[in-house]
Formats: structure tokens, sequence, C-alpha cells
């Protein structure tokens, strides 16, 4: 299961997706009928499910809305294109990868409040903590785990991406109080 191997799930083109729907209002499901769409279009057909692509949509919906490339348009969960996503997207009409979004300060001070979340730094298996935990935000998957599966190192990138697992979802999921 892994997105990079269907050129049309990489993030380049999911975000190309996003942003073009959100020309007008969208939603996440106008994103996924759109990719859908696109997929039959070209017969490509990946062996996962609409729920993972509608996580990986979901994320990147958060990521561009972090940089401020999206707006939210109402309280239902729609969004639209701000005029900094509408220059991103003229600029990088092929779409970009989410690393380029560090460009945008505010993104940028995003992940960085991520990294503070993680902790202390005295672990000496934290390089590979920290991998994991960057690979689940690139979009990779737990069987990406490039350390051998009998070391502490792939048990802590395991932990890692699911650091991020966890952070992600604690950020989907409403409050208490909200809908």
């Amino acid at each position: 299961m892994r997105f990079r191997e269907y050129p049309l799930l990489n993030t380049p083109s999911l975000v190309v997706t996003i942003l073009r729907a959100a020309e007008g209002r969208a939603t996440l499901a106008d994103c996924a009928d759109r990719l859908t769409a696109l997929l039959d279009r070209v017969d490509e057909h990946p062996p996962f499910g609409p729920d993972e692509v509608a996580s990986r949509l979901g994320m990147l919906v958060r990521y561009l809305t972090e940089a401020r490339l999206l707006a939210p348009a109402a309280d239902d969960g729609s969004f639209t294109l701000t005029e900094r996503g509408r220059s991103a997207l003229a600029e990088h009409p092929e779409g970009f990868d989410t690393a380029d979004l560090m460009a945008y300060p505010e993104f940028a001070r995003h992940l960085g409040g991520l990294e503070r979340r993680r902790g202390p730094r005295d672990d000496p298996r934290a390089g590979g903590y920290d991998a994991g935990f960057d690979a689940y935000w690139s979009g990779q998957a737990p069987d990406d785990n490039p350390y051998a599966s009998d070391s502490a190192d792939h048990l802590a990138w395991e932990n890692g991406w699911s650091e991020a697992l966890d952070e992600d979802f604690r950020r989907a999921a409403p409050r208490f109080g909200e809908s």
C-alpha cells in the first residue's frame, strides 16, 4: 500500500487535485470525487480503499490550510483557495511536495510546534523516532520502516510514526462541545 507507486496519488498530484477543487467551494468529498474520476479516466485502480485516500487528502488539506493556501469556507468543513493558494497553483501547476510548504512561515511554525511537543532528546534512538515521525507526515506507511525488524531502531521508528498518527487524529477529532 504505497501511494508513491501510483503517480496520480503522489503528493504533488494530490495537492493539485485539492487546489483545483478549491478554486470553487470544496469539501474532502469533492476532492475524492475529482480524484476518483481522474483515476477512472486513466484506468488506474490502486489496491487500497477510499478510507486511506480520504485520510491522505485530509492530511494534505490540513497542511494547505496551515500554509494559508486554503481557508475554511463554512462550518460544514468546506474550504476555498486563498490568493496565496492561487499564486502557488500558478507557480506550480503540476503540484508540489509537503517539503515545499516550509517556505510558508505559518506552516513552518506549525511543524515547529509539533517538534516541540515530542519531548526530550536524551534517547539514543531519537534519530529513528524522528525519522518515523517525519515519515508519517510525508505519507509513508508503516511498512516503509527502513530498519531491520528485530532492531531497537525499527521500534523507535515505529513509535515515531505512531506518535505522528496519534497527533494527526487528535488534530482531526472535534473537541469537546464541537460538532
